[in-house]
Parts: C-alpha cells; structure tokens; sequence
C-alpha cells in the first residue's frame, strides 16, 4: 500500500482539483481549490488477522456490506 497520508488504503482514492465557484452579486469568482477525501480509520480482517487500515467512506459501506469489517 501507499504509505503518504490521506489515500484510501482499498481504492488509492486521493484528493481531486476543483473550481470554487462564489456567485457575489451577480458576478462569479472562481478560484481554484482541492476536494480532500473523507477517510474513516476502521479495523478490517485481512488473511484472518485483524488490521487497522484508512478507508475512505464509499469503501467502508462496501466492506460493511461484505461483512468483512469486525
């Protein structure tokens, strides 16, 4: 795995670039900016062995739903 900071350990998910838009009246700014990733720190079992990984959130719904998460 990734060992930076802020990467989703299940689907290398990082943060993306964007445009924040201020609409202020009547005329848009738009300046740039970066979307972080909501990442969840959780304990998932791997091999059998318990592990402490950082999933972001759409992860974590999939691994609840495949019972994996302890």
């Amino acid at each position: 795995m990734y060992p930076m900071a802020r990467i989703c350990e299940n689907c290398n998910k990082t943060k993306i670039k964007g445009k924040k838009v201020t609409d202020a009246w009547g005329v848009s700014y738009r300046s740039n900016r970066q979307f972080g990733v909501n990442l969840q720190k959780t304990t998932v079992i791997v091999d059998g062995i318990k592990r402490r990984v950082r999933v972001c959130t759409k992860c974590l719904k999939e691994l609840k739903k495949s019972a994996i998460i302890s």
